[in-house]
This record gives C-alpha cells, structure tokens and sequence, in this order.
C-alpha cells in the first residue's frame, strides 16, 4: 500500500524538476500580475505534462497536469484499485492526512506558498471512475 513517505518522495521529485521550467520572476510587481501568473503555469503544466504518464509511487500515476487561475490540478489513477471496492471517504481522508495537511510545511512548495496557488489532486480509479478530489489552498500556509 501507499506510504505518506513514498507518495510525497514520487510527488516531491515531480514538483523539483517541473519547477525549474517556471519561466518568471517571483518579486512582488509580478507576483500578482495575473497574466504573469498564469503565462508561467502554463509553461510549467506543459513541461509537466512532457513526462505523463508519470509513476509517483507503486499505487500512483500521474496522468495529467492542468492549470486555471491559479490553481494547479493533478489528474492520478490510483492504478491498482476499482472505484466499487474502496471506500472514497477512507481514501480522501489518508490522502487529507498523509498529503495535503503536510504541503504548507515541505521547503520545496514555498515558491508555490509565495504564489498562493491552490492544489487540487484528483484520484481515479484503474478503469477511470472518480474516488476521489482534495485541494489546499497554499495562501493559508503563510
């Protein structure tokens, strides 16, 4: 089964390698310039999107990366597991716990923090029915 360690190591290393590809400048005039903002994400999800499908971990894969505004939507299959035999309240909750409490405090996401970007992580099944969604918003990480 999926570990919190080994999920966040899989999305961490997804994260490090996209980032580098964000093409703009972090100071506060462009911070909150909105077309800024969403010119960069959209680099960022198409370089993102060069290397899907991508194995985050043993249960997981990343589909597809979108972005609108200033959110940045994940698209997963959980590749092993069929909507009808997990219980999707269960399978939020371990990823609310494992995953997104713990985004605010990874060094890694202070550029996403400084950009408060929301995030959204969808979850699918391996035959692509909905289990499914979580978000945080990284504006109140500060």
């Amino acid at each position: 089964m999926l570990t919190r360690q080994g999920f966040l190591m899989g999305l961490l290393s997804v994260f490090l390698s996209a980032f580098i590809c964000l093409p703009f400048d972090s100071s506060a005039d462009t911070l909150h310039d909105t077309e800024a903002l969403s010119a960069g994400l959209t680099d960022l999800v198409h370089e993102l999107n060069k290397r899907t499908p991508l194995r985050v971990d043993a249960d997981t894969r990343l589909d597809s990366v979108a972005t609108f505004s200033n959110y940045m939507i994940y698209n997963n299959t959980m590749t092993d597991l069929s909507a009808d035999d997990v219980n999707a309240a269960l399978v939020a909750q371990y990823f609310d716990e494992n995953m997104i409490q713990h985004l605010c405090s990874l060094d890694t996401f202070q550029p996403f923090i400084e950009l408060e970007l929301v995030m959204v992580y969808r979850y699918t099944d391996k035959h692509g029915k909905f289990i499914t969604e979580l978000s945080k918003d990284l504006s109140g990480c500060k």
